[in-house]
């Protein structure tokens, strides 16, 4: 079994792509924040407080075939 220093750092590699991608998109989020007029504090609030994934719309996957249809 590994020891927790390895399982952590196996962790962190694992999540380096999916970081990448997070990054890139909060990176946009706040230069158009700024560029709308936003503060960084009201830049920051929006983020923190919006629910914005793709699966937060359906419960499962009946209803999503259902509007599919």
């Amino acid at each position: 079994m590994a020891n927790k220093k390895d399982s952590f750092l196996d962790g962190i590699k694992a999540g380096i792509p999916i970081s990448l991608g997070y990054f890139s998109v909060s990176f946009s989020f706040g230069i158009i924040a700024i560029l709308s007029g936003l503060s960084i504090w009201q830049a920051a609030i929006l983020s923190m407080t919006n629910l914005t994934s793709a699966g937060h719309c359906y419960n499962d996957k009946q209803t999503f075939l259902k509007q599919l249809l």
